[in-house]
């Protein structure tokens, strides 16, 4: 029992990371449904974006934008930076 609590708890947590995540994306004017992509983003954002560019525009744009999607959408993973931008 104890062990189902704890694995609530981790999920709760998460819940709530992705839900602040959200309405973060939503104060930057990029619904969650809607930023689906890299290129989706910059679409939105109005920035142009070379093909297959796109990742490194929305980062050098908005570093702040970028780490928060990659937490809320698209992975933490970043392999351009070689490092990882997990929940918080």
């Amino acid at each position: 029992m104890l062990s189902l609590q704890r694995g609530y708890e981790r999920t709760a947590e998460q819940f709530q990371a992705l839900r602040r995540a959200a309405r973060m994306l939503a104060a930057e004017d990029v619904p969650m449904d809607k930023a689906v992509s890299w290129a989706g983003v910059c679409r939105l954002k109005r920035w142009n974006a070379q093909h297959g560019e796109a990742h490194r525009t929305v980062k050098r744009r908005d570093q702040r934008l970028h780490v928060l999607l990659h937490q809320a959408l698209l992975g933490e993973t970043c392999a351009l930076d070689h490092t990882n931008y997990p929940l918080e």
